[in-house]
């Protein structure tokens, strides 16, 4: 197998998917270090050791690759907070753990999403909500429906809120208002008050 060096052009001959992926590597640097000005197919590719063409032969074009790195970070992200989720008991031990797994996602790739959060918007690449987003709030609104027995729809909702929570509090921490550990418990504290006065509001 090729040896990998990440971002930058690799000894031997890749795989299709290991070509892919270094493009999104490269692509999630150039970002990081330049800037969005820097995004093009032709300096992607070039930066990672192919052919200014090569990108097209896997991406559509530039807003296809934008989507396919912020889909790769997303999975990343929820799989460590679905984890979390699924790795306790009680109900506030398993938002407890997924708190602390998203911080730790934060801590070190939260640069990326934010830019690239950032650039969708600005950019305006109108897309229906990723299916790795819909899949985490699925996960999350069954757990919140096995909690308190609501309707799909109603945890949903919910879910939905509490992840709004869970990243505003981790744009706090970037801006270097509080520490980890205080913006940490009261992302948890902000969820458990906020679903279980809702809930108790509709009874």
């Amino acid at each position: 197998m090729a040896e990998r060096r990440r971002g930058g052009p690799v000894a031997g001959r890749m795989t299709k998917e290991e070509r892919r992926e270094q493009l999104l590597d490269t692509a999630g640097q150039l970002l990081l270090k330049e800037g969005w000005d820097a995004l093009t197919m032709e300096a992607i590719a070039q930066s990672a050791g192919a052919s200014k063409t090569l990108g097209y032969a896997y991406f559509a074009n530039l807003d296809d690759l934008i989507w396919s790195l912020y889909d790769r970070e997303l999975g990343l992200l929820f799989g460590r907070v679905e984890a979390g989720l699924a790795n306790a008991d009680t109900f506030e031990d398993r938002i407890r753990a997924a708190v602390a797994a998203y911080f730790d996602t934060v801590a070190e790739n939260g640069a990326m999403l934010v830019r690239l959060q950032a650039g969708i918007v600005a950019r305006r690449l109108n897309r229906d909500r990723p299916q790795r987003t819909v899949n985490f709030l699925e996960a999350l609104a069954a757990i919140i429906r096995e909690e308190f027995g609501l309707s799909r729809r109603r945890a949903i909702a919910y879910a939905i809120v509490m992840a709004g929570i869970a990243d505003s509090h981790g744009r706090a921490w970037a801006a270097e208002t509080l520490g980890r550990a205080e913006l940490e418990e009261s992302c948890v504290r902000f969820m458990l008050a906020g679903v279980r006065d809702a809930v108790a509001a509709q009874t």
